[in-house]
């Protein structure tokens, strides 16, 4: 009897336990698909068709004045193997927004919610133009969103920033979007001006372009952060936690040979919440001229990046 009961007792703790088990490998699965590397080479540009009718409101809500693409234009002509980095700032644009009962501004508030959207606003704006589908280094916090990680993946073609991974792009000669600013630069909050560049001490970006021989288009946008109001912030620490972002730790070592997106978190970092109106005004995407990254040494890192 007394084994019957103890094999009754570990079937009930094991049908407990076993769903579970199977949520968190269905989980585990489903994070990991599609799987990066075969994503790194294999990714093919959508459809421009598919690409105009998915941002077509953005579009109108949003309008962009572009100026000085032929930058990019002149370097594809010129050659059309040409390996380019994009670099360029972000906008404050990964606040949250007061959510309040207006019909005229629901649409508005959702799009607001879409950490980064400024990056995809870029590279398809740029494909659309040009013809040139650049792949998105993506902080590490992006690919642990469920949904949201496949959608880079898949849709947009962004890429886990790794060096292991953006190495793999240059050796296969793929055109590169990245924003050093990162993070720091989407929360922005009331103590910092708007469209200050918060890149630190990061210069991987400009080593690796060295090391390959990239040409660098530095860009610049500006609009979003003119078209809304900061009410009040709180701290970031607990999405980074929520997350299991281990970079908001106070003790946090960055691996740094592996992950540039890897460096700590400011531990003062607070997420800005906006007032729920905006101000609908033209955005500006400029570009400068480019730098040939192959004309400098590996000395020369922090010169170029300045350049």
């Amino acid at each position: 009897m007394g084994r019957s009961v103890k094999t009754l007792i570990w079937s009930g703790i094991s049908l407990f336990f076993l769903p579970s088990a199977i949520f968190k490998s269905l989980y585990t699965k489903f994070m990991n698909w599609p799987d990066e590397r075969y994503m790194i080479l294999h990714h093919t540009a959508p459809s421009k068709i598919v690409v105009k009718v998915m941002f077509s409101f953005v579009w109108i809500i949003f309008p962009l004045q572009c100026k000085h693409l032929t930058v990019l234009l002149e370097l594809v002509e010129n050659n059309p193997h040409e390996k380019i980095m994009i670099v360029g700032n972000h906008l404050n644009c990964g606040g949250v927004q007061i959510l309040v009962l207006f019909l005229s501004h629901l649409v508005l508030t959702v799009s607001l919610q879409f950490k980064g959207f400024d990056l995809i606003f870029t590279i398809w704006h740029i494909y659309l133009k040009t013809g040139i589908y650049v792949r998105a280094i993506g902080d590490i916090c992006h690919f642990q969103l469920p949904v949201w990680s496949q959608f880079l993946r898949i849709w947009v073609g962004s890429v886990k920033g790794t060096v292991e991974n953006v190495t793999l792009l240059m050796e296969t000669g793929q055109s590169i979007l990245l924003i050093p600013g990162g993070a720091d630069e989407i929360w922005k909050d009331e103590r910092i001006p708007p469209y200050t560049l918060l890149w630190k001490n990061r210069a991987g970006f400009a080593r690796l372009s060295i090391q390959y021989a990239y040409k660098i288009v530095p860009y610049g946008i500006v609009g979003f952060e003119d078209m809304v109001d900061i009410a009040f912030s709180i701290p970031a620490a607990p999405f980074w936690t929520f997350l299991g972002d281990k970079r908001a730790l106070r003790n946090h070592q960055p691996p740094r040979e592996l992950h540039p997106t890897s460096i700590a978190h400011d531990l003062e970092m607070r997420i800005p919440v906006y007032y729920p109106w905006i101000r609908l005004e033209k955005s500006y995407l400029v570009f400068g001229e480019a730098v040939d990254a192959g004309e400098y040494s590996g000395e020369l890192v922090y010169e170029l990046r300045n350049a």
